[in-house]
């Protein structure tokens, strides 16, 4: 396997601690709510991104929407020790992110854009 730079190795990896690693995730859709929400009951820190800070305000109630439907019929229950924040800083993403997840609309101008 192929890491890139400063990326710790797949053995590694399974010996960091999900409360510590932070994942971004660039865009709050469906795809990019759905992963947020189970990167964060996987315990993982996730930072998810958007360009206008209405919107992904409004996406607050698609998490908890999400998060329910997972309650009701996810067997394996819930883990909320991880955590959702919502930014819209993409400079921070860069800073801070171990792993970063590209959820953006599928629209070439904005995709070239981000």
């Amino acid at each position: 396997m192929i890491e890139p730079s400063g990326s710790p190795s797949h053995t590694q990896a399974s010996a960091v601690n999900r409360s510590e690693t932070i994942v971004a995730i660039c865009g709050h859709g469906q795809m990019g709510a759905s992963a947020a929400v189970f990167f964060q009951r996987a315990g993982y820190q996730v930072l998810l991104w958007g360009r206008d800070e209405d919107r992904l305000e409004q996406s607050r109630s698609k998490l908890i929407d999400i998060h329910q439907f997972l309650d009701q019929h996810d067997a394996s229950g819930s883990n909320n020790h991880g955590r959702i924040e919502l930014i819209t800083d993409l400079e921070r993403v860069n800073l801070v992110a171990h792993y970063v997840l590209e959820c953006i609309t599928e629209n070439l101008d904005a995709k070239v854009e981000f």
